[in-house]
């Protein structure tokens, strides 16, 4: 199975990326729904009514590679559906 990865920050709002190091890794069930995520973007934290493509961004290689290890060893709920 192609698993298809963004990272996001989870302490993103709307007028800003978050913190450096606040960065996780989700998978998407295919390219197309990266693809909207990465074009559309997801509802902001920050109590407002929008959405945003701040703070999301194409997992890193480094990133891709540990997601899978990550898989191979602690299951499906090590790295979580958007």
């Amino acid at each position: 199975m192609t698993n298809y990865y963004v990272a996001i920050n989870h302490y993103r709002t709307s007028t800003s990326h978050g913190f450096a190091n606040t960065w996780r890794v989700h998978r998407c069930e295919s390219a197309c729904e990266r693809n909207r995520l990465l074009r559309d973007g997801l509802p902001v934290k920050d109590g407002s009514r929008c959405t945003t493509t701040m703070g999301i961004r194409l997992a890193t290689a480094g990133e891709r590679r540990r997601a899978r290890q990550d898989l191979e060893v602690y299951g499906e709920a090590a790295v979580p559906f958007v």
